[in-house]
């Protein structure tokens, strides 16, 4: 197959430099071990290929659209972003948006079950439809869903059809050869990827990062090791992200293990959706418009951690847990990584009398609200964003 990436910078230099030692032999020993690796990932990829599908959506409205707005990718007036990303987000317009196209999934059961990524399906849909290796096409009907691993169940009607083994005893451990294996636009053709596991937990465990390049088209495809064996399936492949709002698609790709796909598989077979992951809870917003160092409050929510640990608006978080912190990420990334109930410690810089301080709270943290009490705390902030100068209320919650 062409085009086929090898992440193997340093054995090449290494391959490089012996072949100038040595001109003959060591040219011949490295084209023999690369073109033996190439054959590897050509045998792993046709082993799975049968299993692996093309998954086209048809939606009305895609996520980050707001209700009355046209099918068309979300626009900044969509998102009510701040001024400073809508720059950006008018810098890159295009990197902003879901690209038109097909996406993949892969077969888990001879009766027509396919996994796919959740994000494929996400939005109001209209219709899927799943086209096989051989061509054929079908109509497919949406199952269970778990959006913290990124992951839905579709179906079509079928019976004997191929379908990869989930296997829980496959390792997914750092430097372990694999390829990501999708189908594109030509439907019958796959498309593919080659890497390692670079790691072999992210997103508390419900992940693993490969170096294999992942896109939209190959979101929902399979994670094959050299034995052709499913380690995983492609997810977290986004147009916008909840937080940051930026795109993401970055060359790092990220894949559900086999180990958490099986976990769920019967309830997303069923038709379940798996609540999402309720974790710790602060309770502040973030000041959108701060460009310093560390994380500037906008908001304290009333009856929250935050309130009571005695953080104040305009208070700018420079250290939580003793982690320095430089950017809104890394308090996010600091905090998921508590429990809720933990008691944790902040250093926050702040304004008293003109003067600059520091000082050092603590605070327990909270379990994350549900949608409905985040709705509340939504209209909270609200009122108060009203009754600020010039404020006419946000239309988002952090």
């Amino acid at each position: 197959m062409n085009g086929i990436r090898i992440p193997l910078i340093a054995a090449a230099a290494a391959l490089a430099a012996l072949s100038a030692a040595v001109p003959c032999k060591a040219q011949d020993g490295a084209e023999a071990y690369f073109e033996a690796l190439a054959d590897a990932y050509r045998k792993a990829a046709d082993a799975i290929a049968p299993c692996v599908v093309c998954v086209e959506v048809s939606r009305s409205l895609d996520i980050g659209q707001q209700p009355g707005a046209t099918s068309a990718p979300a626009t900044p007036s969509d998102l009510a972003l701040p001024k400073h990303i809508l720059e950006k987000f008018q810098e890159n317009r295009m990197y902003n948006q879901r690209p038109q196209g097909p996406a993949s999934g892969v077969l888990v059961s001879p009766e027509g079950h396919i996994l796919t990524s959740w994000y494929n399906v996400a939005g109001t849909v209209k219709s899927v439809t799943v086209t096989l290796p051989d061509g054929r096409a079908f109509p497919a009907k949406i199952l269970g869903k778990d959006e913290d691993k990124d992951l839905c169940m579709i179906k079509i009607e079928g019976s004997g059809l191929p379908a990869a083994l989930i296997d829980s005893s496959v390792p997914i451990r750092p430097g372990r050869f694999c390829a990501v294996v999708g189908r594109g636009v030509s439907k019958t053709s796959i498309t593919m990827t080659t890497g390692i596991i670079s790691a072999s937990s992210r997103n508390r465990g419900q992940a693993f990062q490969i170096s294999a390049r992942v896109n939209y088209e190959n979101a929902g495809g399979a994670v094959v090791g050299l034995d052709g064996k499913l380690m995983g399936v492609v997810g977290h492949v986004a147009h916008l992200d909840y937080m940051n709002r930026q795109g993401l698609n970055t060359g790092v790709g990220l894949a559900s293990p086999v180990q958490r796909i099986a976990e769920i598989l019967d309830r997303l077979k069923a038709g379940e959706e798996i609540p999402r992951f309720r974790g710790p809870f602060l309770g502040i917003r973030f000041d959108q418009a701060y460009r310093g160092k560390g994380v500037k409050i906008e908001y304290v929510y009333k009856d929250l951690p935050s309130r009571k640990a005695g953080l104040l608006p305009g208070d700018v978080i420079i250290f939580f847990n003793s982690i320095q912190i430089e950017t809104r990420n890394d308090l996010l990334f600091a905090i998921y990584q508590c429990d809720p109930d933990q008691r944790v410690g902040f250093t926050v810089q702040r304004i008293v009398d003109g003067k600059e301080e520091t000082a050092d709270l603590w605070a327990v943290l909270a379990l994350r609200p549900p949608e409905e009490e985040l709705k509340k705390l939504d209209a909270e902030y609200n009122e108060w964003k009203k009754s600020q100068p010039g404020g006419d209320g946000a239309k988002k919650e952090e």
